[in-house]
């Protein structure tokens, strides 16, 4: 089967005009206008805007949470949905709420700052292992350690650590 003969460019085709005016005036599908107006050589507007320069995108990832749209808009010389849409791009989000915290990912892990924690976090696969005081009381600037129902000072849990398979030295072990 042959392919359908393309409708050609009318005489009085005006490629300004805004598609769905073309599309009642002439008749016909946006596809067809889309190609008449390539046809036609027809560019855009004359105010529209080059591709992102470094300098654009700089300026939009520095300020992106601490100027509005309309600021960023003014800056740039942009539209809001492209800043939106560059910005999603580049993974930039805005924070939510008044005093919204940093959306990026932060470790708030306390763990193994010396030999006696990573002991513990060894002992913690048989029982609860925590900073306490002399009494048993959580503490977390305690200078004992409580393991289970024990109340044990730092030698000891290191020494129970190394009884149960622990090794403080097993980092300068190389595999292989």
């Amino acid at each position: 089967m042959a392919s359908p003969i393309p409708r050609p460019v009318p005489d009085n085709f005006d490629p300004s005009l805004p598609l769905r005016v073309m599309v009642d005036r002439y008749h016909t599908s946006k596809t067809t206008a889309h190609r008449w107006r390539r046809e036609v050589g027809y560019a855009g507007p004359g105010g529209t805007v080059s591709a992102w320069s470094d300098r654009d995108v700089y300026i939009l990832r520095t300020n992106f949470n601490s100027m509005t749209y309309g600021q960023l808009c003014e800056l740039l010389g942009r539209t809001a949905p492209a800043i939106k849409a560059k910005a999603n791009s580049m993974g930039l989000r805005k924070a939510q709420g008044n005093f919204a915290r940093d959306s990026r990912t932060s470790f708030h892990g306390q763990r193994a700052k010396g030999v006696a924690d990573m002991a513990a976090q060894h002992l913690r696969r048989d029982a609860p292992v925590f900073r306490c005081d002399v009494n048993g009381a959580a503490n977390p600037k305690g200078k004992c350690w409580r393991y289970g129902n024990a109340v044990l000072t730092e030698a000891e849990l290191i020494a129970k650590a190394e009884r149960k398979g622990w090794s403080a030295d097993s980092w300068r072990e190389l595999v292989g």
